[in-house]
């Protein structure tokens, strides 16, 4: 897709919480946002992963992915059920020398699509591509959740 004729770009969040007692080190991430016309999908690969943090007992890390939408896309969300899909791993060393990890995959339902400006139509947001889907709209996917 060619970047430039992008409308917008769809991030996902995530959070890195540490609920532990002793620091996460060598935090390391793989996040990957896709959309999808598949609801059932099964497979997420993952790639490489970036960073090499510490994640202190009690606290929590935020990180995102990205992907650009292209105009087309952005404004058949509208017209069909299509899901954006949130998913990669958190690899860590628990403290003991154990390395650790956590999957993660969650599924947006794009009818849940808001305007980040209240006053503009559906068609102005895709046009400007200022729409947001609310944390509480995840569902946790039936693939891809694990950790040790």
């Amino acid at each position: 897709m060619d970047r430039h004729d992008a409308a917008a770009y769809a991030e996902g969040h995530i959070g890195i919480r540490n609920v532990g007692h002793l620091p996460a080190r060598k935090v390391r991430w793989f996040i990957e946002v896709t959309p999808s016309s598949d609801g059932k999908r099964v497979h997420f690969p993952f790639g490489p992963l970036t960073g090499n943090n510490v994640v202190h007992a009690t606290s929590e890390m935020r990180q995102c992915g990205r992907v650009a939408i292209s105009r087309q896309e952005f404004q058949n969300f509208a017209e069909n059920n299509l899901w954006i899909y949130v998913w990669g791993t958190v690899r860590y060393d628990d403290g003991f020398g154990n390395d650790r990890y956590s999957n993660f995959c969650h599924r947006y339902d794009t009818k849940g699509f808001t305007s980040r400006t209240p006053t503009l139509s559906f068609e102005q947001t895709s046009q400007l591509g200022r729409a947001t889907i609310a944390a509480e709209a995840a569902t946790y996917h039936q693939s891809g959740n694990e950790a040790d």
